[in-house]
């Protein structure tokens, strides 16, 4: 499964990518498509940890950088509440957290 999110979430930032680039969309639209993606990002796991009520190390990792990221571009703090809520969570340890994108 991991595998799986891992190619999508890296396909659709290569596209949104490419589509900026092409069609030369203006500055602040670029700013506000990055934070739309990365939201749903961190809703997306926000959702599946809590429901679990832990945490996958390599989950956590990359959760970190995608709200450093969030936050870096105007991010509000509902982004920085799910933080927090997901930090609290039990961290656990398994091989799957060895696969990296």
């Amino acid at each position: 499964m991991n595998d799986i999110l891992c190619a999508v979430v890296t396909s659709m930032v290569a596209y949104i990518l490419w589509y900026l680039k092409t069609h030369h969309i203006y500055k602040d639209d670029q700013t506000q498509i990055i934070l739309i993606f990365l939201r749903g990002q961190l809703y997306m796991h926000y959702d599946i940890t809590m429901q679990a009520g832990e945490i996958d190390s390599q989950v956590l990792n990359e959760v970190e950088l995608i709200y450093s990221l969030y936050h870096r571009y105007g991010g509000n703090g509902t982004g920085t509440r799910m933080m927090e809520d997901m930090r609290k969570l039990k961290i656990v340890v398994n091989e799957r957290s060895q696969i990296k994108c």
